[in-house]
């Protein structure tokens, strides 16, 4: 634990007690450099002293010549998506376009989390190129949802680099919260997990926290009595302290401090000592303090809006903040935030405030940032809306205005967020309210973008029900048939795309989504009539092109019909008219053609698109990157079979043209070493991979459970137009052979 000195919030480097924990999480971490990524989660109940524990591992760190970026949540970051990482990364200078890319408002794009994870990869790379860099993020649980999924996708993918994660959370919480318990089972997943849990401290322990206080040394029996009441928990162990201090009870005898009445005599607890602290607070000390609780955080230029939310004059809302820092419950940084020492204390003074006062003091708090804002101020749109959540009341169009403008822009880059911001507006609504059909349709393709497709396909259900044929059905639709596709509903999922067509307003993705479901439900027959209808339709848009002909490409993969694979492949590349759109058509169609078994026209399409990346800005080089790798695993995977399946043709007895077997050789020669690199690891391999698991796996598995009984997805054949008139790919398998087979086929290579 750490020791305060006399400066107001001033917390000393000096930590009390936690010597062999510091070490063992420093040890933890401290092989990064060598073995990459490392974490350590640090646990115990509040008041543990677990901040404390990381502010020194991070301080430990910096000695060493680390570069640590630290990021700490509550309550209200939690509200405010990728806040807590903003924050960390605003502390390391020069990084302007990791802030653009954590910056919600600027989420306009379908790509937004992928950009998000893409800027800070490149963060952390950059930093570890340098040397070792040390990820803290304290109090994980109160990250929101979206910056746990950014943390998970990005430390797999710098999972070689010297990269070390240490964060805390509470013990309860790891224990009960699922979103806890999934983050820390992903980590263990792909790195080197370390759990340290802090215990209580012993009395000997807790003595130089007491000392601290009380200025100077403490009887061993004042101690003994502290450390029972406080149970070895410093946090209330300082509390208890104080509390006996303002009690008058504390005595000095012979230059110790020691209890001047038996300690029986005495009834304070833990909770007591803590709304000791609160409830002593009078008049506009404690009006000041609940109005801060309730912001739960504030600066000095933030006087005006306590004033107005406390009807206080300004010179006494100064005069009570000075209060609160004298006597530390609140503390100040070095960028001049002011927060409550603890957050058990923010959370006893926001609790002591009764309900109906709750809603009043964030009604106030809203209704000032939507008057600065009219007046064009900045004013943080997802901080507004938290405190319109928390007062609005059922039929305030303006609240319902705040929340969806809050749920759009944060959509993309926190579905998560957005679906919960779109479900509070929705309550404040009636049935018949015009705002209800796009809040619906806004949830809905949220929560596919979450991956949550059950309540996915409920939301986009009811807001079906209510919406005119327009570009937002037409964009709900498709969202439904992606939740229908992920539960495996293709009946479903086929019967709404049905009635969709049949209704005359359905856009060319839902047609090229109804291709699709028309090979998993049975209908090969009349899919590719279906193909060749969408691909007469006519796109609004160069994007909705790409998506439709990229979705018609793997139609046709499914279907067998390769030649027309690389023809919608091409219509895609054709259709993009910026360098963002053409990545994408060309990454699509090398997985595609990687998947199908046509490695040479798939390693074409790889090479644009590494052209691409190379030429094009920052903005989505790491997003090729990791298409790239997946794409070249797909090849990989093809690769594999291919030395099985030319013996079985050896063996009857088809004839090969040289040509033909030169080119196979070189394929060969190309998956070994794409097969070389991936096993001597590397972030981009290790990402690559787990993207081919997740896009190769439920199709082949779906693929399997055709009705024909075909299994499309172990065999496929085509021909390779990318330039070589006349050479054809035989049929291949993707599995790959057992080491008796591979060895047999390689003896009867000629």
């Amino acid at each position: 634990m750490a020791v305060r000195d006399e400066r107001e919030g001033v917390i000393t480097s000096e930590l009390v007690g936690r010597a062999a924990e510091l070490e063992r999480v420093l040890a933890a971490v401290g092989g990064a450099p060598s073995a990459g990524l490392l974490c350590a989660l640090v646990t115990g109940e509040p008041g543990i002293g677990k901040s404390r524990l990381l502010d020194a591992v991070a301080g430990g760190l910096r000695e060493r010549g680390w570069t640590v970026l630290s990021a700490a949540a509550d309550d209200l970051l939690r509200r405010i998506p990728y806040a807590a990482l903003r924050t960390g990364v605003e502390a390391l200078p020069g990084h302007e376009g990791v802030l653009d890319a954590l910056t919600p408002a600027a989420a306009v794009s379908p790509t937004s989390f992928g950009s998000a994870c893409d800027a800070v990869t490149r963060l952390l790379t950059e930093l570890s190129a340098a040397g070792p860099v040390a990820v803290c993020v304290d109090d994980v649980d109160q990250l929101d949802d979206d910056s746990v999924a950014l943390l998970t996708v990005v430390l797999r993918r710098v999972a070689a680099a010297p990269v070390g994660l240490v964060a805390t959370v509470r013990s309860a919480v790891l224990a009960e919260h699922p979103g806890v318990q999934g983050f820390r089972e992903r980590l263990a997943g792909f790195a080197e997990l370390t759990t340290c849990e802090l215990g209580p401290l012993s009395s000997a322990d807790l003595g130089p926290i007491i000392a601290a206080e009380l200025g100077g040394p403490v009887d061993a029996s004042m101690a003994a009595d502290v450390h029972r009441r406080a149970d070895g928990n410093p946090f209330f162990a300082t509390e208890i302290t104080r509390s006996l201090r303002e009690l008058d009870v504390v005595a000095v005898v012979e230059g110790r401090a020691r209890l001047a009445v038996a300690p029986a005599d005495i009834r304070l607890t833990r909770r007591d000592a803590l709304l000791r602290r609160v409830a002593p607070l009078q008049g506009d000390t404690r009006a000041v303090a609940q109005a801060v609780s309730v912001l739960r955080q504030a600066r000095l230029d933030h006087f005006p809006l306590l004033a107005s939310v406390t009807e206080l004059p300004e010179r006494s809302v100064g005069a009570a903040f000075d209060e609160l820092v004298r006597t530390r419950l609140l503390v100040g940084d070095e960028r001049g935030d002011y927060r409550f020492s603890h957050a058990l204390v923010a959370d006893a003074l926001y609790e002591g405030i009764g309900p109906a006062e709750r809603r009043r003091l964030h009604g106030t708090v809203a209704a000032r940032l939507l008057a600065d804002r009219e007046r064009g101020m900045p004013v943080g749109v997802h901080r507004l809306a938290w405190h319109v959540e928390e007062s609005a009341r059922f039929g305030d169009e303006a609240a319902v205005a705040v929340l969806a403008e809050a749920a759009m822009l944060a959509r993309t880059s926190a579905p998560d967020r957005a679906a919960a911001l779109c479900a509070t507006a929705l309550t404040l609504l009636g049935p018949a309210a015009p705002q209800r059909p796009g809040l619906l349709s806004t949830r809905c393709r949220a929560l596919v973008r979450a991956s949550r497709p059950v309540p996915a396909i409920e939301a986009g259900r009811a807001a079906l029900q209510l919406l005119p044929p327009g570009r937002e059905r037409s964009q709900t639709v498709t969202a439904v048939l992606a939740a229908l596709f992920a539960t495996e509903r293709f009946v479903e999922a086929m019967a709404l795309a049905d009635a969709e067509v049949a209704g005359g307003a359905a856009e060319p993705t839902v047609h090229a989504v109804r291709a699709m479901l028309s090979v998993f439900t049975g209908r090969s027959a009349e899919a590719l009539a279906l193909v060749e209808a969408t691909e007469a339709l006519p796109m609004s848009s160069p994007a909705e092109a790409v998506v439709v002909f990229g979705r018609l490409a793997m139609t046709t993969s499914v279907l067998n019909r390769h030649d027309r694979t690389v023809h919608y492949a091409d219509r895609a590349l054709r259709a993009a008219t910026t360098p963002d759109l053409e990545l994408q058509a060309a990454a699509m169609g090398a997985v595609t053609g990687s998947l199908a078994g046509l490695v040479r026209d798939a390693t074409r399409r790889l090479g644009r698109a590494e052209e691409l990346a190379r030429a094009g800005g920052a903005g989505f080089r790491g997003r090729a990157a990791r298409l790239a790798a997946r794409a070249r695993l797909a090849g990989r995977a093809v690769g594999r079979g291919a030395g099985r399946d030319r013996a079985s043709r050896q063996r009857a007895g088809r004839p090969r043209r040289d040509r033909a077997a030169r080119r196979r050789a070189g394929d060969r020669a190309r998956h070994a070493h794409v097969a070389r690199r991936a096993r001597r690891g590397g972030a981009a391999g290790r990402a690559g991979a787990a993207a081919l698991a997740e896009h190769a796996g439920p199709l082949r598995a779906r693929a399997q459970r055709l009705p024909d009984g075909r299994r499309r997805s172990r065999r496929c054949a085509g021909r390779d137009r990318d330039g070589d008139r006349g050479a054809r790919h035989r049929p291949v398998r993707v599995r790959s052979a057992g080491p008796a087979r591979r060895a047999a086929a390689g003896r009867r290579r000629p």
